[in-house]
């Protein structure tokens, strides 16, 4: 394959964010391996509180900033089916829906409330969450670290 060629491959599969006004719901949005990005505005203050309703297949949910850094992102230990939270606070995000394992085909809802401005409760909501899987990542890197030996059996999760 030539360069050009793997370059034109590699437009052709990054997808452009499709701007999704607020408060969305979207049901049944189904995807065959595919990532699905959507542009999310909103003022400073205001709070981003919504689900993802995966049907059948394992979802990561992402938020990223304009310059594409990953600032929030979700994968809950409930498999394939139930919701996967988001909450963040004003600015302008790309909310990613992508399949835990490449090639998962399936389909999801996704339920966005209206912007508003947040509360405490929003802010220490979205603090909780990132904290949380900020420490359910770090566990299960723990856990492989485990599996490979490189804990004392004394020092077990």
């Amino acid at each position: 394959m030539s360069l050009l060629s793997a370059i034109l491959i590699t437009i052709q599969s990054v997808q452009t964010p499709a701007a999704l006004g607020l408060p969305a719901q979207l049901r049944d949005r189904r995807f065959a391996g595919e990532s699905h990005a959507f542009r999310l505005t909103m003022r400073s203050g205001e709070a981003l509180i919504g689900t993802v309703h995966q049907k059948g297949v394992d979802l990561v949910i992402a938020i990223r900033d304009p310059k594409g850094a990953i600032v929030f992102e979700v994968d809950s230990p409930n498999g394939a089916d139930g919701p996967e939270p988001i909450a963040r606070t004003g600015g302008t995000y790309v909310l990613e829906v992508r399949p835990f394992e490449a090639g998962s085909a399936g389909t999801y809802d996704l339920a966005i409330e209206a912007p508003r401005i947040a509360t405490k409760r929003d802010r220490d909501l979205a603090e909780a969450l990132s904290l949380y899987l900020a420490a359910f990542r770090e566990r299960a890197e723990a856990l492989r670290l485990q599996g490979q030996g490189q804990f004392a059996a004394s020092h077990r999760l």
